[in-house]
């Protein structure tokens, strides 16, 4: 089975490459290859299309920190070693180097959760 065969089983789906909301070109490889193992740099959430998903801004100024809207399909820290993210009902609970952060469901469509910090 190929990778592309694979991740079409699983049923994702990978986004376009990444196209700068400006246009820019940028003088670093997004990835970088050293034998078996891939270097990720800075990937923020992206649409299928490869343009930056919403909502953006810094907490505490455009965002406040009592919400978190996630895609669960497209957000990067899903495959992080030691990051994972478990759903009871309406608790979303997420275990990251020891720390835990629990949510709330406050909404939900598709892949797409709003979180509410309980």
């Amino acid at each position: 089975m190929t990778i592309d065969e694979r991740i079409q089983a699983m049923g994702l789906v990978l986004p376009e490459a990444f196209r700068s909301p400006m246009g820019a070109a940028y003088p670093f490889s997004w990835v970088r290859v050293r034998g078996n193992r891939a270097y990720v740099s800075g990937h923020l959430p992206l649409q299928a299309d490869g343009t930056l998903a919403e909502p953006r801004g810094k907490v505490g100024e455009s965002l406040t920190s009592d919400h978190v809207l996630i895609d669960t399909g497209t957000y990067p820290w899903r495959n992080l070693p030691g990051t994972t993210m478990t759903r009871d009902g309406d608790t979303v609970t997420i275990l990251s180097d020891g720390a835990e952060y629990r949510y709330a469901v406050a909404a939900e469509a598709g892949t797409v959760l709003l979180l509410r910090q309980r």
